[in-house]
């Protein structure tokens, strides 16, 4: 465990400036925290660079669709209220070859090298031949490729594992290959150091990363082999966890550990595998299902504080797709008093939409779908931005309410107004969730604000 104190703002710019950060860079410099420090700014993404031999990868350029890692992290570069980037794994399709690094991922998220905290995904492990034909790095094995290009930012020393503190936050980075790391089971020795790690945690709030999730927003259903980390850090009291490798944005209600939801100690996981290689959509079937997700590029933005913490979703053009906040477990009483439960924005009306017809290469996903259009299901309390007049109701006489800032699917014009109430799912059939939720609708049928 350790406590980041070296400036990283001066070595970012360098970084920008030269307009690539050369492989196997060590000792990277980290973001500057002081202890005790209120707020930290962090970016979270993976599955970024495509593979120079893909066809949509065009001197870098890419499409709409495909190989978008240039504009990805170039919002990321102009964001500078982030100082950490919290890296979900396949950093460079299709197996980390080093001359795709070259020209793909180093002048491109290579920028925030120097930022950058990086957990393996299962590309860096890939074996055999790539999806174009050609040889992967015999050395993938032991993902040698990936742990020389990041140095001791990748902690090769403990197979990728490791932990540290923003803040008033603690972190931990866990590597989720566990064929490749003696497993993931609850004997596992990756395991048996999570529970240590998590038993001498001290912070009020507590956020793990990974790239598979337990929760995968696929029709197969969730990858249990994660279970027992997320039962340790259930039990634990951890707030949040992330990770990558479906491609595409996912936002969970807080959940327990076998899926079911969870108001007073659940986690609340993201899956941000958007920065930039394809995307592809969530299965209508998959259970839990996201009350929020998003087919679309872009990254995470969470703003960690002393006892809670506030998450935007940004697309890669900048557009907020989806807000969220909630309250850290071991909170102090002033601070889980300030934020009950997440929240949910939708995506500006005038986002746009496409859909690919070529399908995946790759044995990650099926199809490649590209949408900016957010659902949002979300049961948590939402707030209509403060600065928007409240418009007159006119309630439609059927419809389907996607609690949280959501849109409303109804029959004849949309809901336009605002709805605060309990236990409403629609007009038409009997109530299927609990709490209150307060939703501002604009009048389109597009999207919601």
């Amino acid at each position: 465990m350790a406590t980041r104190t070296i400036a990283a703002a001066a070595a970012l710019a360098v970084a920008v400036a030269a307009g690539a950060l050369v492989a196997g860079t060590t000792g990277r410099p980290s973001p500057a925290y002081a202890e005790g420090s209120p707020t930290v700014t962090v970016a979270a993404v993976g599955d970024m660079a495509c593979d120079s031999s893909d066809s949509a990868f065009k001197q870098g350029a890419g499409t709409a669709l495909r190989c978008a890692q240039k504009r990805v992290s170039d919002a990321v570069v102009r964001d500078t209220s982030v100082t950490a980037v919290l890296g979900l794994g396949d950093y460079q399709y299709d197996c980390g070859d080093a001359k795709d690094y070259q020209v793909s991922y180093t002048p491109t998220w290579g920028r925030l090298n120097p930022l950058m905290d990086p957990v393996a995904g299962n590309h860096e492990y890939q074996t055999g031949k790539d999806a174009f034909g050609a040889a992967c790095p015999t050395t993938n094995t032991t993902a040698a490729n990936y742990f020389a290009y990041f140095g001791s930012a990748a902690h090769v020393q403990d197979q990728g594992h490791f932990s540290f503190d923003l803040g008033a936050w603690h972190v931990v980075a866990l590597n989720g290959n566990c064929s490749r790391v003696g497993g993931c089971s609850a004997t596992s020795t990756q395991t048996k150091w999570l529970a240590a790690d998590l038993a001498a945690d001290t912070q009020p709030c507590t956020l793990a990363y990974w790239h598979q999730p337990l929760f995968t927003g696929l029709s197969g259903g969730p990858a249990t082999a994660y279970r027992p980390w997320w039962t340790l850090l259930h039990d634990a009291g951890a707030d949040v966890v992330l990770n990558g490798h479906v491609h595409d944005y996912q936002r969970y209600a807080a959940l327990a550990p076998d899926g079911t939801p969870d108001t007073t100690g659940g986690i609340t996981q993201y899956v941000v595998g958007t920065g930039g290689e394809k995307l592809v959509s969530v299965a209508s079937s998959a259970v839990p299902h996201p009350v929020v997700n998003a087919t679309t590029f872009g990254y995470l933005r969470l703003h960690l504080a002393d006892g809670s913490w506030s998450a935007e979703y940004l697309q890669d053009g900048g557009q907020v797709l989806d807000a969220s906040s909630g309250t850290c477990h071991h909170a102090p009483a002033a601070s889980a008093t300030a934020i009950a439960s997440a929240s949910a924005t939708d995506a500006p009306a005038d986002s746009p939409s496409a859909t690919a017809a070529a399908s995946d290469p790759t044995t990650d996903t099926a199809t490649d779908t590209a949408t900016a259009t957010v659902t949002d299901t979300a049961t948590d309390t939402a707030t209509p931005p403060p600065t928007t007049p409240a418009p007159t109701p006119v309630a439609p006489s059927t419809g389907t309410e996607l609690f949280g800032n959501g849109s409303v699917e109804a029959s004849g014009t949309p809901y336009l107004g605002t709805y605060s109430g309990s236990d409403q799912v629609s007009w038409s059939t009997a109530a299927a969730h609990t709490g209150t939720h307060s939703v501002r609708i604009r009048n389109t049928a597009a999207s919601a604000q």
